[in-house]
């Protein structure tokens, strides 16, 4: 299980992770207003960023540790991949840090995401969709118990989002899985278990999924903030 404990993280004296808790369960949405922590969070308990207190352990291994980092695969929002790389390179270069990886899997996923053509290209070449692409399907090759991603089906196309979509479905039966997301559907495609990130907290959302777009609107005054744009917008 992954457990977080009085997790703390400052950037400068503005405090964006304010002593969280939590034991995450086999599947979670994140989801909060841009600005709120999510990926803060994510970049915090994978160990991208280090962390002014508190503590992360996966299955009882400390942040930091072979064990922990072979247990964990994390998608960021803002991922750099080695433009000079092919995209074979570069699957090659990160799956044989992961072991049980599978080279023919990942191939077929690269098929599916009709991807097969350009892996033998270097990375500059591709798309901020195609990268992602690249991406998903060295994840989904490398059977690591835990999968983190930040805005994951951000930039992909509807035909490839609707793939991805079923493919975590499938691997959540084996693996566990926290995504942040911003998009409804697929808040309510993994809506077992909701958190929600405010004001440096994760706290779990107990209302019912279908009603998580006006919970937040509720919560941070979207209402107010919609209805003085469309007073402006009227008076153009």
């Amino acid at each position: 299980m992954l457990k977080v404990k009085n997790l703390q993280k400052k950037f400068g004296a503005t405090t964006v992770l304010n002593d969280i808790t939590i034991d995450f369960p086999n599947t979670a949405v994140i989801v909060g207003l841009n600005g709120a922590g999510k990926t803060v969070f994510l970049n915090s308990i994978t160990g991208i960023s280090n962390i002014d207190s508190g503590s992360v352990e996966l299955d009882g291994f400390k942040i930091g540790s072979r064990e922990f980092k072979e247990r964990i695969f994390y998608i960021p929002s803002d991922f750099y991949l080695p433009h000079y790389m092919t995209g074979s390179e570069y699957a090659d270069f990160i799956m044989n840090r992961y072991p049980k990886s599978s080279s023919s899997l990942f191939f077929e996923i690269s098929s599916l995401l009709d991807l097969t053509n350009f892996l033998n290209t270097p990375i500059e070449s591709y798309s901020f969709g195609m990268k992602k692409k690249l991406q998903l399907a060295i994840m989904f090759s490398t059977p690591t118990p835990y999968i983190l991603a930040d805005e994951v089906f951000s930039g992909l196309d509807l035909e490839t989002s609707l793939i991805v979509r079923e493919l975590f479905t499938i691997v959540t039966k084996s693996r566990n899985l926290v995504l942040v997301s911003h998009e409804k559907d697929i808040i309510l495609h993994f809506s077992d278990c909701i958190l929600v990130m405010k004001n440096g907290q994760l706290s779990r959302y107990k209302h019912p999924p279908e009603d998580i777009e006006n919970f937040i609107k509720k919560e941070e005054h979207l209402d107010e903030k919609i209805n003085l744009i469309k007073q402006r917008l009227h008076s153009i």
